[in-house]
């Protein structure tokens, strides 16, 4: 089959995507994918990993990475593409973003424990989730403590 199409928006198990890298071209390869671009919330393990492997089964490659930006409260998020992913100064920024991003859900539990007596900042801290469920640690604890169905 013919490479016919282009997916410039996939995650990876490195922020809320269910498939790993190697599942990922997997799957790109068997849907005809010629052109891919794995643009992960606010890190770029995911792209990293996943360069070699679409060399190797014939997909053009092209780093992404999906900024989480807040401005007066909103938060936006911003695609990266094409990039320089050895830049420090990019990647020191990336590790800003992400750290605000994973700052919300203890944020978030300091806000809501003294409503439910069942959550705890150091059970949060502690829980690991499968991350092949996708989706955000926030979510997979609260379905856990019965405070969301999904």
């Amino acid at each position: 089959m013919e490479n016919l199409f282009v997916d410039m928006h996939v995650h990876s198990i490195y922020s809320d995507g269910s498939m790993a890298p190697d599942e990922i071209v997997e799957s790109a390869c068997q849907n005809g994918i010629g052109v891919l671009a794995v643009a992960d919330h606010d890190v770029i393990e995911g792209s990293l990993k996943i360069k070699d492997l679409c060399t190797k089964n014939n997909i053009k490659y092209i780093p992404a990475v999906e900024i989480d930006s807040i401005e007066q409260g909103i938060n936006f998020h911003v695609l990266a593409y094409g990039f320089d992913m050895e830049s420090k100064e990019f990647c020191d920024y990336l590790n800003h973003t992400r750290f605000m991003l994973d700052e919300s859900g203890p944020r978030l539990i300091e806000a809501m424990k003294t409503d439910y007596s069942n959550i705890s900042l150091p059970d949060y801290m502690d829980f690991i989730y499968d991350r092949r469920l996708g989706g955000w640690k926030m979510l997979h604890y609260l379905v856990e403590k019965g405070l969301a169905s999904s």
